[in-house]
């Protein structure tokens, strides 16, 4: 059985992305790991004049796991009634870190978090911790606003940057738009001026003799920058996902190519499943 980790805040967003989990459990036949990351806050009474820690009553702390438990066991009630397999987890510390426990203790397939469509101070310090975990994870991460409510696998799309081998990812998201009734569409986009050390073409010919038994679109689109060009791509196929793929860069590469898919998840409208390739 796979395992889908869905981290939670209780939020009403979180809550949503949720529901969406459910309803991809049932179509992947995965159990849901729910996960709530708690990071102390140290009162005032617990450091000396000078703002040094002193210690944190182990009974406060136990209190309120137990408490975040109760809160989480209610997602594992309704989930029994919907023949839903769950556990629920909490765990002390931020939120990658805490995942990545959980990762070095079960096989994990896919995590999933919300993402808001605010733009104050807590709902940024969210969308850095989706960047964050970008690179952190080893598994797909579903990046899921908080005020999308159509079927995710409605009309599926993937977004080649075709750079590097991007086919075992490409296949990934054609499991995902089989669940649908669309096929799936993969699109790129033609900067103006975006430099291409190898042909575009040449990744595209590969692509299409590696899929040539699937059926499948392909479209290519040309735009003066990327984030007017993604938005109105999805606006024009109607997705209700896309699909990229990332991978690490090091200072240099971050400097003069930044990661358009770390700057996509702020301002894409729909959800985002993130493939994380290795170097």
């Amino acid at each position: 059985m796979k395992n889908i980790l869905i981290a939670t805040d209780f939020s009403e967003g979180s809550k949503n992305a949720i529901e969406h989990a459910r309803k991809i459990a049932k179509q992947l036949k995965a159990k849901l790991i729910y996960l709530h990351a708690h990071y102390p806050i140290v009162p005032t009474n617990y450091l000396d004049p000078n703002g040094i820690y002193l210690s944190t009553p182990e009974t406060d702390i136990q209190g309120t796991l137990k408490d975040l438990k109760k809160a989480l066991s209610h997602f594992q009630e309704e989930d029994k009634k919907d023949g839903i397999s769950s556990e629920i987890r909490v765990e002390l510390g931020d939120l990658s870190s805490c995942i990545q426990t959980i990762e070095e203790q079960e096989k994990l397939d896919l995590v999933i978090i919300s993402k808001t469509s605010q733009t104050n101070f807590l709902d940024k310090l969210i969308g850095s911790t989706a960047k964050g975990l970008l690179h952190d994870l080893h598994v797909p991460l579903l990046i899921i606003p908080s005020n999308f409510h159509a079927d995710i696998f409605e009309k599926v799309l993937y977004a080649t940057q075709l750079e590097f081998d991007e086919i075992p990812y490409i296949k990934s998201a054609l499991k995902w738009s089989e669940k649908g009734k669309n096929k799936l569409t993969i699109a790129h986009l033609d900067e103006e001026f975006e430099t291409d050390l190898i042909p575009n073409h040449q990744f595209l010919e590969e692509i299409k003799e590696a899929l040539k038994k699937e059926e499948v679109y392909y479209k290519n689109a040309d735009t003066k920058s990327f984030k007017p060009g993604i938005i109105r791509l999805i606006k024009d196929e109607n997705a209700s996902l896309i699909c990229l793929t990332t991978h690490k860069r090091n200072l240099l590469t971050q400097i003069v190519s930044p990661s358009k898919t770390r700057d996509a998840i702020d301002y894409l409208p729909i959800p985002v499943l993130v493939f994380n390739a290795p170097n």
